[in-house]
């Protein structure tokens, strides 16, 4: 065999050795690539969308789908057919999910709307100068002569002022009624101001923390508080009468496993707390799947 036929077949030999793993090789990286891509297509997602029923959830991808939700559509859907108005406002005070509905229409806060003035007196000086016991009987038993006492040594000035500093401008415009309108949004904001006094460690903060969670009347206290669950909440209500402002309202921070969120429920149902036991109930049900959709991701 002559030597250029010797090249010939090492080189064939050669090809036929050399080409066959480099395209094994390339099929197990283009089914790795596509496994990679895969994963990706699979990660959670953040999202916000709009039911039907007008409920906006903006929470990884999934909490729509869940049965606690249908739930707290059906609960909705239930007040709305007895002509009830319902708002809700829920922010998770360590992510981004939050859930609304009718989150700026202005509602009648009953005595929901004391939790601001006795805030910001045990802000200002522990509420020293009104004495504890009065912000205790303001907020647990809701006693509206403690709550005039507080407004009126505080200053109404300054607690248009204090509104307006933690997120409720348009309440703060109408703060000449002990008791002004408020959408569930700037309420809500009002609860994460209080939220972020709670957590200053200090005695007048402990002291409010404590009041705030024997508050009395409130749905999701009764539902909810127990050894592994606090609530801090201020709940108010009012009948029809002539002055057509009724309402049942919810409002506060919940505290469970670690995981935290400030809920509003605001109506126009006449000072009926058992009409909406089942929306609070189904609410802190949603928040519980938002919180196990980012523990799975």
């Amino acid at each position: 065999m002559g030597v250029l036929a010797v090249v010939l077949m090492a080189a064939a030999l050669t090809a036929a050795f050399v080409n066959p793993n480099r395209n094994e090789a390339r099929e197990v990286v283009e089914e790795a690539g596509s496994g990679a891509g895969a994963e990706e297509d699979k990660a959670p997602v953040f999202a916000t969308a709009t039911s039907d029923s007008g409920i906006t959830v903006g929470a990884l991808e999934g909490v729509t789908d869940t049965a606690a939700f249908q739930s707290l559509e059906s609960a909705v859907e239930s007040l709305e057919a007895d002509d009830i108005t319902v708002g809700i406002y829920l922010q998770d005070l360590s992510t981004p999910d939050t859930l609304t509905l009718n989150a700026d229409r202005p509602f009648y806060p009953a005595s929901s709307i004391k939790v601001a003035a006795s805030t910001m007196a045990m802000e200002t000086d522990g509420g020293s100068s009104v004495g504890t016991d009065t912000v205790y009987n303001c907020l647990v038993y809701s006693d509206n002569a403690s709550y005039a006492s507080i407004v009126s040594t505080y200053g109404r000035g300054n607690l248009a002022q204090w509104l307006t500093e933690n997120g409720a401008p348009d309440a703060a415009a109408a703060v000449e009624d002990n008791y002004p309108w408020i959408s569930p949004a700037e309420l809500g904001a009002l609860w994460t101001s209080a939220e972020q006094f709670l957590a200053t460690d200090t005695d007048a903060s402990e002291t409010l923390g404590i009041y705030l969670g024997e508050t009395e009347h409130s749905v999701a206290g009764d539902l909810l508080r127990s050894d592994e669950v606090t609530v801090q909440s201020k709940p108010g209500w009012y009948p029809a009468d002539s002055y057509d402002c009724p309402a049942t309202v919810d409002a506060g921070i919940v505290t469970k496993s670690g995981s935290s969120y400030v809920f509003v429920v605001m109506t126009d149902a006449d000072e009926d707390f058992d009409a909406i036991k089942p929306l609070v109930s189904a609410l802190d049900a949603v928040h519980d799947e938002m919180v196990a959709e980012r523990q799975a991701a």
